[in-house]
């Protein structure tokens, strides 16, 4: 979040940049055609990421059912 701009940190502050949008007199076709690219970027990003670390390991053959529990995953000394 260092490379955001102040009051924009993470997406769950987007809503906050779109209604300044709509106040400046972006419309809705504007908003669609940006939250779209910002979409499509983010999904090649996670191709990319995703390409990259199937060369490194094989895929996880883990189900939900021969997971550890949850519990067995925490710190009991920083929690």
């Amino acid at each position: 979040s260092g490379d955001m701009p102040e009051g924009l940190e993470d997406v769950s502050k987007f809503p906050y940049l779109f209604a300044e949008l709509i106040e400046r007199g972006w419309t809705d076709e504007d908003l669609r055609k940006l939250a779209g690219g910002n979409l499509l970027r983010a999904l090649q990003r996670a191709e990319t990421v995703a390409a990259r670390l199937q060369k490194e390991r094989p895929a996880s053959t883990a189900t939900i059912e021969t997971m550890p529990p949850i519990e067995a995953h925490i710190d009991p000394k920083t929690n």
